[in-house]
């Protein structure tokens, strides 16, 4: 493993969040391999009371994406309980790394996903057994600062109104990009 991986996995283990370092998935294709992969299996929220947030299809994801949506879910948290007189329970996401081509389109570049660098989120639930999907959501007062606050902290952001791929799910990702106006892909 590479330094930066390692220090990736500190800093990963200094949030508290819940993860295994595994292998990449075999799939024979070089284009499909995670550099410091991760599985996730919940979050612990920076709040007063400690409380872990279960990630229910424990995702593989490369750490760097793992990092970033550990300090996403921990700023979003207070938004989304916000008026739902109930804690955030748990997140319903994709499974992160798929070897598959950008929107599973023949002859389309490779998919962030491929490299670990995505995630899609479907579903946010509530101790109440209250549910926010995201598909439906868009005037929801929580899912538009949650979508917002995601441009903080990932450089794409891909959702509902976004293009016909992305209707039902919020894709992040923390793929490199270059700097000025195309720096961040949000919308």
């Amino acid at each position: 493993m590479t330094a930066s991986g390692e220090a990736c996995l500190a800093s990963l283990r200094e949030t508290g969040a819940q993860f295994e370092a595994v292998e990449t998935p075999k799939t024979g294709s070089a284009a499909c391999r995670i550099e410091t992969p991760v599985r996730l299996t919940a979050l612990a929220l920076a709040d007063a009371t400690g409380r872990v947030l279960p990630l229910t299809d424990k995702p593989i994801v490369d750490c760097r994406l793992a990092l970033a949506f550990d300090a996403w879910m921990t700023e979003i948290a207070p938004d989304l309980v916000a008026g739902r007189s109930a804690q955030l329970s748990s997140v319903t996401t994709g499974p992160g790394w798929e070897c598959r081509t950008r929107n599973r389109q023949p002859g389309a570049p490779m998919s962030n996903h491929a490299n670990g660098l995505a995630l899609d989120v479907n579903t946010f639930s509530f101790a109440n057994k209250a549910r926010l999907p995201v598909t439906g959501s868009a005037g929801d007062p929580g899912f538009r600062a949650l979508r917002a606050a995601a441009c903080s902290h990932f450089t794409t952001v891909l959702g509902p109104g976004s293009d016909g791929f992305h209707e039902s799910h919020l894709h992040v990702d923390v793929l490199p990009r270059h700097s000025g106006r195309f720096g961040k892909f949000c919308h």
